[in-house]
């Protein structure tokens, strides 16, 4: 694995970028760039609210699964 299977998926409209990449990792994915022209529900971290315009500004999320052990 690694980033030579990295995948791509614009979408015009979604709902949040990190809800469609977390939908690809569960689905099978194991390494995806989600982008999108407008999000209407888009969050940042500590639960901040992501606004945007539509096409007004870069919007996407990087996804990797890993396989990290708990210590």
């Amino acid at each position: 694995m690694g980033l030579s299977n990295l995948k791509f998926y614009h979408y015009a409209e979604l709902t949040s970028t990190m809800d469609a990449a977390f939908e690809l990792l569960n689905s099978g994915e194991n390494c995806v760039v989600v982008t999108a022209d407008w999000q209407s529900s888009g969050r940042g971290r500590n639960g901040k609210i992501w606004e945007s315009e539509k096409k007004s500004n870069l919007l996407f999320t990087f996804a990797l699964r890993h396989s990290a052990k708990k210590l």
